[in-house]
């Protein structure tokens, strides 16, 4: 029984660290792609909110299903 248990926080930890390591690459290549648009500031801006958003949302409901 507590075999199982440890099992479970150890594969949880696993998936959660997976997932921010997955969301960090993702905010560097948003980073990485405001840095180097050509496009005006205000629109590289909201473009970088927009994605940001949209990153930020998926890594919180996938940190927020149960294992």
């Amino acid at each position: 029984m507590a075999d199982e248990e440890a099992e479970q926080d150890l594969s949880a930890q696993t998936d959660t660290s997976a997932t921010i390591a997955a969301l960090r690459e993702k905010l560097q290549v948003l980073s990485i792609t405001l840095r180097n648009s050509t496009d005006s500031p205000a629109q590289s801006s909201s473009r970088y909110c927009q994605d940001f958003c949209q990153v930020s949302s998926f890594s919180v409901r996938v940190l927020a299903i149960p294992k």
